[in-house]
């Protein structure tokens, strides 16, 4: 298994009384497919994963597996500091039937990544990304990573990602098994930099998929062009700690959740953030619709 395309990083909807949303989910992953994507993400970092049970954590990955029915890969997130949790989360996605594991990587030193990611790899049959957490993993850690076989790809996004991944480069990484973050840079530098993909949390997945595709068929102009036009609204759905309440909000409107309801705790926008999100759909030409909309 190779990661390349683009990705969708799947939230987790609620109803307005908070408790899980599943036949959200359910549109969600038929909105997916529908776009395109080459798989989905669940229980990732646009997941809330921690603000869900064991119970609910089982819920999300049954529906979602069982919901895809191989028409796309469904990866499972794994966020734990260590092994022993870490090992258990794995084995329970895999015993679920998730084609993959997106790992989100501790915070450590080279000699713990090295022990950690071997562990775990021990404890699973099926392949895994990892994707860097709120700290940038040393680059001979990532190098050492890219080169496992038990790895489909490595999802860089602290900054400067671009850099990071020239260095990978030089160390011997194959670039493209690295998916773009949305973080460190933007992800077409990295597409420009030979990495395969893009793991994308924005609510119109249509724009990521509009450039990778111009991209990778040698538009390069093109593809930058189609950036230039969204990356305002693109910049504002992202930004930091209100990046899941937007896009959920955006989800939500175009009629595809429930609800926009966040778990405690979690920051909510106020009426002036609400104000300049409508703008800027307004300024990108965007209609909020449950279908896939062109995206010129």
């Amino acid at each position: 298994m190779k990661a390349s395309g683009v990705y969708a990083d799947c939230p987790t909807p609620f109803d307005s009384d908070g408790e899980l949303d599943l036949p959200g989910l359910r549109r969600l992953i038929d909105f997916y497919v529908r776009a395109g994507v080459k798989g989905v993400l669940i229980l990732g970092q646009a997941g809330e994963a921690g603000e869900l049970s064991s119970f609910e954590r089982r819920r999300v990955m049954e529906t979602a597996v069982m919901h895809a029915g191989g028409r796309v890969p469904v990866w499972v997130g794994v966020q734990a500091c260590g092994i022993r949790p870490a090992v258990e989360q794995a084995q329970r996605a895999e015993a679920l039937g998730a084609q993959a594991l997106c790992v989100h990587a501790p915070s450590g030193n080279d000699e713990w990544h090295d022990l950690f990611f071997s562990e775990l790899a021990q404890s699973v049959h099926i392949p895994m990304t990892v994707r860097e957490g709120s700290h940038a993993m040393a680059e001979s850690s990532l190098a050492r990573l890219a080169l496992q076989p038990f790895m489909a790809g490595l999802v860089l996004e602290r900054p400067p990602a671009g850099l990071r991944l020239a260095r990978l480069r030089e160390a011997g990484a194959r670039p493209a098994k690295v998916l773009a973050g949305e973080c460190g840079a933007s992800p077409l530098e990295l597409l420009e930099r030979g990495a395969g993909g893009v793991l994308t949390a924005s609510a119109f997945p249509e724009i990521w998929l509009r450039i990778h595709g111009l991209h990778a068929s040698g538009q390069a102009e093109d593809a930058a062009a189609v950036l230039d036009r969204y990356e305002a609204l693109l910049a504002y759905e992202r930004q930091p700690l209100l990046d899941i309440a937007l896009r959920k909000q955006l989800y939500f409107r175009r009629g595809l959740i429930a609800s926009d309801t966040m778990r405690a705790p979690s920051v909510l926008p106020d009426d002036t953030v609400e104000r300049v999100l409508a703008d800027r759909l307004r300024r990108a030409g965007l209609t909020l619709r449950a279908e896939p909309i062109p995206v010129t």
